[in-house]
């Protein structure tokens, strides 16, 4: 089986599955930036909200969300979301 295309993120949120983003490495994309990796999935994403939904909102995927994915998500995604993650007490920084 094939497949190809972008991964639907935001109905996986909606469906409250924990999507976190990470980067590869160099060998992959040659770099191994967060902020770059959440421009690209953003600008992927929202492109992808204006193909399926037909919407031009700036706001159908935003900047918190992919906060979130890259923070809390990442962390849940690890196991370590009681360790990092998130601003709290008791957490690591």
């Amino acid at each position: 089986m094939k497949m190809l295309g972008f991964s639907p993120i935001k109905e996986m949120l909606d469906a409250g599955i924990c999507v976190s983003l990470g980067t590869d490495g160099a060998p992959s994309n040659n770099r191994m930036s967060i902020v770059d990796e959440m421009y690209i999935a953003s600008l992927i994403n929202k492109g992808r909200e204006v193909y399926v939904q037909g919407t031009t909102d700036p706001t159908a995927f935003p900047a918190e969300m992919m906060l979130e994915m890259v923070t809390v998500n990442g962390a849940k995604s690890v196991l370590w979301d009681d360790e990092i993650g998130s601003l709290e007490i008791g957490k690591k920084v």
